[in-house]
């Protein structure tokens, strides 16, 4: 994907002006999911570690601790999407996680899009949640908590369609497993 080129190009570009070559770059491409912000904070990361602050002298090889940057990357962003996640994971009844299941399906599907109805298809024991979730969108709920939330994430009505409008967002939500997601819902209510 297009996406994913731009941020292999902006790496390579880092890794000329440096001189090094960054072991483990198609790991950083693929976790980064299209953002070159994150791809940034992740390759920063590796360097700050590395300790490279100047061009090398000869071409050096450097071995990324992608779980450690990952790790930055996240604290950073918890910041910006802790309270969403927060409210949308709780937007559940204490025992349901189905809004959990769509932060989890969210986080895979491509292009950021995803359609209810299709779910519904691929998991037919999530349909009476998405009747619901469809008939009476709790997303009103949320814009109650979060006026902004629509930069991060739509949901379009007309076509039961979920859409991850961030790629920051996209990557938060590949780090955070259900149980995570459950444990940051939890904590909200």
């Amino acid at each position: 994907s297009s996406d994913l080129d731009k941020v292999n190009e902006m790496i390579q570009k880092g890794e000329a002006a440096l001189n090094i070559e960054l072991v483990g770059k198609s790991e950083i491409v693929r976790t980064a999911a299209g953002s070159l912000n994150i791809a940034q904070i992740l390759c920063l990361h590796v360097m700050a570690r590395a300790k490279i602050r100047e061009t090398q002298a000869g071409l050096t090889s450097i071995e990324s601790d992608l779980p450690r940057a990952v790790q930055t990357a996240m604290d950073m962003l918890a910041a910006k999407f802790g309270d969403l996640v927060q409210s949308f994971a709780a937007l559940d009844g204490p025992s349901d996680r189905f809004c959990i299941n769509l932060l989890m399906e969210l986080a895979v599907v491509k292009d950021g899009m995803l359609s209810l109805w299709q779910l519904g298809e691929r998991r037919p024991e999530l349909q009476p949640n998405i009747d619901r979730f469809v008939n009476e969108p709790p997303i009103e709920k949320l814009r109650e908590r979060h006026p902004g939330y629509d930069q991060h994430l739509v949901y379009d009505r007309e076509a039961a369609t979920l859409v991850i409008d961030d790629p920051q967002l996209t990557f938060y939500l590949r780090q955070l497993n259900s149980e995570q997601l459950a444990e940051i819902g939890r904590a909200h209510v």
